[in-house]
């Protein structure tokens, strides 16, 4: 990323950039009304079903090598604040939009819908300079 900051101590900076991925293993994780272990409650004039316990599942994903599109690559752009407390310690905000520019699956089937992450964030942090500082402010 190529990052541009302006002000003295108490600076604005914005970001942009690219970024690229490959999508190394995944995990589907879930919980859905067990429909094969129903408990029911009668009542004068209903029968009411309800499904008290849950099926959970938590397991690796598979992936289809003519479906999946493990590799991704976007843009990524941010602008925040940051205030110099001493030469040593920098306080931030930061937010960020990444927009992918390649779609989640390859092309399988007629008429398919093109799917792309797109992520916002915001960060907050303490930067801590390690070392010397070469700048000359006062």
């Amino acid at each position: 990323m190529v990052s541009f900051a302006f002000a003295g101590r108490l600076q604005g900076f914005f970001n942009i950039g690219a970024y690229g991925g490959y999508w190394l293993s995944g995990n589907v994780k879930g919980r859905m009304p067990n429909v094969l272990n129903p408990v029911d409650s009668i009542t004068a004039s209903n029968t009411f079903y309800y499904y008290s316990t849950a099926y959970t599942y938590n397991e690796k994903y598979t992936f289809d090598t003519h479906r999946d599109n493990r590799i991704e690559a976007g843009w990524v752009a941010g602008a925040g604040i940051s205030y110099a407390i001493t030469n040593k310690y920098t306080v931030f905000a930061e937010g960020r939009m990444m927009q992918s520019i390649t779609d989640m699956q390859k092309n399988y089937m007629i008429n398919q819908v093109p799917r792309y992450n797109n992520t916002y964030g915001a960060n907050l942090g303490i930067m801590v300079s390690f070392g010397n500082n070469t700048t000359n402010n006062q």
